[in-house]
């Protein structure tokens, strides 16, 4: 885990980094041809908000620039007669992403708890050394 990444989360509440909704497609929205193309823009709305983490695992799984994801609208640019395929090879990789995206933020928490548990440590150990230290400073003998 890239320890910017830590450092970056480590103050949030464990709560809000594993807040994570499934995306998945809900309802179209609009057909607009794109052009003078073949082609249509189909735009969906989806479950939820896709952040910047999510959309880059989407697009790891779907080496494809027909479909994108911007905030909460899922945007895919084909023929008319290849929507419906498309959809169904999206919809997987839509579920694998919401799988690798959680894995993502589990490990994320669980580097930010080793890390603190280090703190932790860490300060524990200074304290009881200024506590050796004041101990053995008031029995210094000149």
């Amino acid at each position: 885990m890239n320890q910017d990444v830590i450092d970056k989360n480590k103050d949030k509440p464990i709560d809000e980094i594993m807040k994570i909704s499934e995306i998945y497609l809900v309802e179209p929205i609009s057909s607009e041809r794109y052009g003078i193309t073949e082609k249509f823009i189909f735009t969906f709305s989806i479950s939820g908000f896709t952040d910047p983490e999510w959309r880059e695992i989407f697009t790891k799984n779907y080496n494809s620039d027909k479909a994108k994801f911007s905030g909460s609208q899922f945007i895919l640019t084909c023929k008319s007669e290849e929507l419906e395929k498309i959809v169904n090879q999206v919809k997987p990789c839509i579920s694998l992403t919401n799988k690798i995206y959680k894995e993502k933020k589990e490990e994320l928490i669980e580097a930010i708890n080793k890390h603190n548990s280090k703190e932790i440590a860490l300060k524990t150990e200074k304290k009881e050394e200024e506590i050796n230290v004041k101990v053995m400073f008031k029995n210094f003998k000149i």
